[in-house]
């Protein structure tokens, strides 16, 4: 573990760390080039549904024209023929229209016309009809500035009123002629093309389509004037009408959901949260890895750093031991009593080797799952007076020792693994509480369980730590650099010990301000004997 500090990652693992790196680069990598072929598909998608929209528009104003231009606008000028400047023809009424190829709506009084013929050298208008006289004078401002295209016969122009238009026809430089109307004559020329053609392309795929299924719209100057059909989508395409109907355009509007019926495939559903998953699931487990790598290095750490511990807890008794041999083998003892007290620190330090030896054995058999215990009853009392009688014989002093325990209790338990849990109890209480301080050792019943308990007059075990120190190779934040002994096994064995005989065990705090360590184990049963 030399020059290298403390939790880094070894570097054997760097290998499968880069890899797990790349495998999380090439799992992003795949998952964008997923997004990218989705939104790329679904853009050429999108684009054929507007080529779709503006085809739909050229189809509705190539059968419009002819409709409006031949059977309405057409139909009134030619009345115009042969009749003197500036003279006006027969008045216009609405079955002068050739509505027998329109289907023969009823079209209301309130939309017929008025002919008229404007001089805008003279600045002089000749009307007559239904419409209102200064509507005319604001047409005869407005031609001054209309553009008007040799090579169109006539112009349909928007008034500023917004619910007129006037269809004319230029016969001199400074001379026109034509006929207003409501805007609402145009609905009917509208809905004839939507009622009697089909607007969408045929394809093999939309042949059940309609124009109800599109959103079409007609515009003029001062906004729609035009509606049918559905009211939603958001692929849309204009298109300008011509041979002199272009201050009008019409905008074709698509929804998605008709591509499945337009386009073979229809429009792909975004797959980001199927790649985005498997990302985020490629991140967490790869932080998973890291994590638990760290952990394991930590863990490492800690086994050495305990390792240690217990070879400076071994190499202390066997120092002691060897010493006071030493000594009497070369009689160099001065008394009975230097005799009778190197041949005592010679046992106490024999037993207190072997309980740490006893740890080892046990915390490699919990490792390896070799702990069977052998229920029977345990005699509560007893097993708490051996305790008394070897830890005190080994501290020097039985008195500080206290016992509150109820009678007759026996416990559903193995006594071999009760005794080492309450070995590392009670050794546990004795390295981190004060010297000299009473150590209590009780036995109470608590509802259908007996609780046995271990409580110093230490510090106690802060609320945050209390869960850790049962780990293997844990100890409190503030011991793992004291001079305190400790191997980081005892607490953790005492869990085990407690888990294979289906007890429980915590810590809490004590009633004189330390820890108190509690084991609850199930009553022994009737016919258990001791």
């Amino acid at each position: 573990m030399a020059g290298r500090p403390k939790h880094q990652l070894p570097r054997r693992h760097l290998a499968v760390v880069v890899l797990l790196t790349a495998t999380l680069a090439v799992v992003a990598v795949a998952a964008f080039q997923l997004h990218q072929a989705v939104r790329s598909h679904r853009a050429t998608v999108e684009a054929v549904l507007e080529d779709y929209a503006r085809l739909t528009g050229r189809e509705f104003a190539r059968q419009l024209t002819p409709s409006l231009g031949y059977n309405g606008v057409q139909t009134i000028l030619r009345r115009f023929n042969n009749v003197p400047w500036p003279h006006l023809p027969a008045p216009v009424t609405v079955a002068d229209l050739r509505w027998d190829r329109l289907g023969s709506p009823t079209v209301d009084q309130a939309l017929c016309f008025s002919l008229v013929r404007f001089d805008l050298e003279s600045n002089t208008y000749w009307a007559a009809g239904f419409h209102k006289e200064s509507l005319f004078a604001d047409y005869l401002a407005e031609l001054h500035d209309v553009h008007y295209d040799e090579r169109q016969l006539n112009v349909v122009h928007f008034g500023r009123d917004g619910a007129t238009f006037l269809a004319f026809r230029r016969i001199e430089p400074q001379r026109y002629e034509g006929f207003v109307a409501d805007i609402g004559l145009l609905t009917y020329f509208f809905d004839f093309v939507v009622n009697s053609q089909r607007l969408l392309p045929v394809t093999r795929v939309a042949e059940s389509l309609t124009n109800d299924q599109i959103n079409l719209q007609v515009l003029a100057p001062h906004g729609v004037i035009y509606h049918h059909g559905r009211r939603d989508g958001r692929l849309a395409a204009e298109t300008a009408l011509d041979y002199g109907l272009s201050e009008m355009r019409v905008r074709i509007t698509l929804s998605t959901d008709l591509a499945p019926a337009l386009i073979i495939g229809g429009l792909p559903k975004s797959r980001l949260a199927a790649p985005a998953g498997l990302l985020l699931v490629a991140v967490a487990l790869v932080a998973l890895v890291l994590l638990q790598w760290r952990r394991e290095q930590i863990l490492l750490v800690r086994q050495s750093d305990s390792m240690a511990s217990i070879s400076h807890e071994l190499r202390t008794p066997l120092a002691q031991i060897q010493m006071f041999t030493e000594t009497l083998l070369l009689d160099r003892v001065r008394s009975v009593e230097e005799r009778s007290r190197a041949l005592e620190i010679i046992h106490q330090e024999t037993r207190r080797m072997a309980d740490l030896v006893e740890n080892v054995i046990r915390f490699s058999s919990s490792l390896h799952g070799l702990s069977r215990p052998r229920f029977g009853a345990v005699d509560v009392q007893a097993l708490m007076a051996e305790q008394v009688g070897y830890f005190g014989a080994l501290a020097g002093d039985a008195d500080r020792f206290v016992a509150a325990l109820e009678p007759d209790l026996h416990i559903h338990a193995d006594d071999r693994f009760v005794r080492r849990m309450l070995r590392n109890l009670i050794d546990n209480a004795l390295k981190y509480g004060p010297a000299d301080a009473p150590i209590e050792l009780g036995a109470a019943r608590s509802g259908a369980n007996i609780h046995l308990w271990v409580e110093d007059r230490g510090e106690g075990v802060p609320e945050r730590e209390r869960k850790r120190i049962w780990q293997r190779f844990e100890r409190m934040a503030h011991h793992r650099n004291a001079a305190v002994a400790g191997t980081g096994i005892g607490l953790w064995l005492v869990r085990e010990l407690a888990v294979v005989q289906n007890a429980q065990v915590w810590v809490e705090n004590g009633r004189h301000g330390g820890a108190r360590f509690v084991a609850s184990f199930a009553p022994a049963r009737d016919r258990e004997a001791p």
